[in-house]
């Protein structure tokens, strides 16, 4: 029988410096938790992962250490589809004596996506029910009808949208937004039912259905509350407008901060 032989392939290169490049590929799936989502849409984080390898004393035990460097590629771009209505702001990857690899990334979420998605609708209800104090008193049956059909969509909308934001504890300010919304819709209905209700009242006084100590103090008492009334709808759709104004205006700044800094 022959004897052991043992193969040796060996590759000679010309000079005293040669370049080597080793190329491998990997693909990780990572789920990072959210840390601010009480901040949502505007909230920031950040994901850090660890991987543990032997490139460097792999080659330190063929006693070529101190002849190598080497470097770390990580492309984000193979997942960005993954990400949701988030977008990377910046990324570090850095490498330590013992061959571990540790990658940062920051993760900034889109405004102008969860705006579309989340709020756009809501807001645009709101103010079909804001135009109503324009002709509510001429007709005031058709008024509460499109009023109360876009009160049942924008609640309807709200709990959709509550169902697929990230579940936390805390409230959202895209949740206190929806709730914004829907408090000024729903207190314009009532306000103007009871504008309706005094100006009912009033026409009863003139036209000599009522008593006649109602001619003079009563009336009086109904027309001042109406003028009240009057002032604090009047009230609400400018609250709400420049509520949703700042909403928009800030998160359009947040969305085109520049990168932050790695740590």
């Amino acid at each position: 029988m022959s004897g052991t032989s043992r193969l040796k392939n060996t590759r000679i290169f010309s000079g005293d410096s040669v370049d080597i490049t080793l190329r491998r590929w990997y693909s990780l799936g990572i789920i990072c938790p959210a840390k601010e989502l009480w901040y949502f849409p505007f909230d920031r984080n950040y994901c850090i992962f660890r991987l543990a390898g032997s490139l460097h004393n792999s080659w330190r035990s063929l006693g070529f250490d101190g002849l190598f460097s080497y470097a770390i590629e990580v492309e984000p771009t193979y997942f960005l589809g993954d990400l949701g209505m988030s977008r990377i702001n910046n990324m570090s990857v850095n490498v330590d004596g013992r061959g571990t690899i540790e990658v940062t990334f920051y993760l900034d979420r889109q405004f102008g996506s969860t705006f579309m998605q989340y709020l756009l609708p809501n807001i645009l209800l709101s103010y079909v029910v804001y135009s109503s104090l324009t002709y509510y008193l001429k007709d005031f049956g058709t008024a509460v009808t499109v009023n109360i059909t876009c009160l049942l969509a924008m609640t309807g909308f709200f709990s959709m949208v509550f169902q697929h934001l990230p579940q936390s504890s805390n409230v959202k300010i895209i949740e206190l937004m929806q709730i914004k919304s829907i408090s000024c819709s729903a207190l314009i209905i009532f306000l103007q039912t009871l504008v309706s209700v005094n100006s009912l009242s009033q026409v009863d006084v003139y036209e000599g259905k009522r008593k006649a100590w109602a001619m003079g103090k009563g009336l009086t008492k109904l027309t001042k509350s109406t003028s009240r009334l009057n002032l604090i709808l009047r009230l609400i759709p400018a609250f709400g407008i420049t509520i949703d104004i700042v909403y928009i205006v800030f998160g359009f700044y947040h969305e085109m901060e520049p990168t932050i800094s790695s740590q």
